[in-house]
């Protein structure tokens, strides 16, 4: 039943059966097309990957959001927070 159904939507030339069994034909160009479409989003995830590595980094050399991160970071030590921040 399912071979027939594949059969159906691939094409009878595509799945040929025999006594041995089923047999899938393809192109090659699909095969190539594959290829092209896995080396194409491996590069988009690499892409990805350094441009977040990047703002990342960027966003750590400026202190985040906080403006000054390691002195916004300080001044709330302890003893900052027991007699204030000024």
């Amino acid at each position: 039943m399912l071979v027939s159904r594949l059969r159906h939507v691939l094409g009878a030339r595509r799945v040929v059966g025999s006594d041995a069994g089923y047999a899938l034909h393809v192109d090659w160009l699909d095969v190539a097309a594959l290829e092209e479409l896995a080396d194409e989003a491996s590069w988009q995830v690499r892409r990805w990957t350094l441009s977040r590595t990047t703002r990342r980094r960027a966003a750590a050399a400026e202190g985040g959001h906080c403006g000054g991160g390691a002195a916004f970071i300080g001044s709330l030590s302890p003893s900052n927070l027991v007699h204030g921040l000024g």
